[in-house]
């Protein structure tokens, strides 16, 4: 008797546990706001437990240079959240289902769908060209007659326009 209950037990803590996990979606959650088919926007929800063990939100917009734009938690359970950001008039209401959180976003008189994956987005920007460059260098040497300035420089072609003066 006295192991059936252990187990109970613990099977209890386990359930408890699983809940209280699947409440706390702190951390950074990721999603595209698609408004048209041709105008996305990255959308970036930053949750937070302070240290009162109130729930807080941050928006970030990287797409559009907005960051760190506060927000409210009006309502979280173990499988959906529900966000304000008054400032500009955003709510997102969703559901958790598959690690991610699926819901509607609305703004104004437009509502979309948005799904939000967990975790921060590095985006791919490389700083340096690599060869092949889509433009060709050539040194060149100027003078003007009415004063004498000698300006060595690099004329930079684009490749596309110099094959288009080509054609024509």
């Amino acid at each position: 008797m006295n192991r059936i209950i252990f187990v109970a037990f613990i099977v209890a803590c386990c359930m408890v546990n699983a809940m209280v996990h699947d409440k706390n979606i702190s951390g950074v959650w990721h999603g595209t706001l698609k408004i048209t088919p041709q105008v996305k926007f990255k959308i970036v929800f930053n949750f937070k437990t302070g240290e009162d063990g109130n729930p807080s939100v941050t928006l970030d917009s990287p797409d559009q240079g907005a960051y760190g734009i506060a927000g409210e938690v009006n309502f979280i359970s173990a499988d959906s959240v529900n966000v304000t950001v008054r400032r500009i008039g955003l709510t997102f209401a969703g559901r958790k289902q598959d690690g991610k959180l699926i819901g509607k976003c609305t703004q104004g008189a437009m509502s979309t769908d948005l799904e939000l994956f967990p975790g921060i987005v590095e985006l791919k920007r490389p700083q340096t060209p690599k060869p092949p460059y889509p433009y060709t260098i050539k040194s060149c040497i100027s003078i003007t007659y009415q004063i004498v300035l000698l300006s060595l420089g690099h004329l930079l072609y684009l490749k596309v326009l110099m094959r288009q003066l080509r054609l024509s």
